[in-house]
């Protein structure tokens, strides 16, 4: 069985450790109903703490170049307010006018701006030359995957919906 699919569960009993499946620890109706549900009340929760952590880690920063790293808490409370904004809209239908440019922004935030973000926030972060390498890579292959997915998002009808406890995002543009 594919890792993915189990959880470990450890219990300190004496010397022993016990490990459980995951899939052993429900029955099939039991999974669908503990999935892990989300609501707007869960993005706009997470979306209050990671603003405040963010908010604080910028405050905290000494150097310019900890801005960036110190800001992804923030940028990441953003995500999160627009997923919020989504759920309600999805329940109670308050934002229907707003439905695609809030989609589009979400996958802006998952599929543009983190790949390009993150490893430029360590690029930003790392003192040795050789060393910068590696993040300058993964910077590069962000821009290019962050460019492909600008085009795809004018070419390409993007959708969300909201299927088995959590918000789809539908993307009808071709693989790489």
């Amino acid at each position: 069985m594919p890792a993915s699919i189990f959880m470990a569960l450890f219990q300190k009993t004496g010397k022993e450790l016990l490990i459980f499946q995951w899939n052993k620890l429900f029955s099939d109706k039991d999974k669908q109903a503990n999935i892990m549900c989300f609501s707007a009340t869960a993005s706009f929760t997470a979306g209050g703490l990671l603003l405040a952590t963010g908010t604080a880690s910028i405050a905290k920063s000494k150097e310019p170049s900890q801005l960036a790293f110190a800001s992804i808490p923030f940028l990441f409370s953003l995500q999160q307010f627009t997923e919020g904004f989504l759920w309600l809209n999805f329940k109670y239908g308050y934002f229907q006018g707003w439905e695609q440019a809030l989609t589009i922004i979400f996958i802006l935030f998952a599929q543009m701006i983190w790949p390009v973000f993150i490893p430029l926030s360590f690029l930003l972060l790392e003192k040795h030359k050789v060393r910068k390498r590696v993040p300058q890579s993964f910077t590069l292959l962000g821009i290019l995957m962050s460019l492909y997915i600008l085009v795809c998002l004018f070419i390409y009808p993007v959708q969300s919906e909201v299927g088995q406890y959590h918000i789809y995002y539908k993307v009808s543009y071709p693989d790489l």
